[in-house]
């Protein structure tokens, strides 16, 4: 899912890169361009998150050798 929104932001970005270069509603373009580089920003760091929460879970525990301490 992370990698769906990560093109979709970028996809935005260059669209509304195109828009603030060709001067049409610049203004606004400009302003939506930021909101789409801070939501891939987001996405990149949740993807970052995700990855390193998947990594741990996915470490091999400890055998339960059936003493407690």
């Amino acid at each position: 899912q992370w990698y769906i929104w990560i093109l979709v932001n970028v996809s935005s970005i260059s669209l509304w890169t195109v828009a603030v270069m060709s001067g049409v509603g610049s203004g606004n373009a400009a302003v939506m361009l930021i909101k789409y580089i801070f939501y891939l920003l987001n996405s990149l760091n949740g993807l970052r998150i995700w990855l390193s929460l998947s990594r741990e879970s996915a470490r091999p525990t400890l055998p339960d050798d059936g003493h407690r301490p």
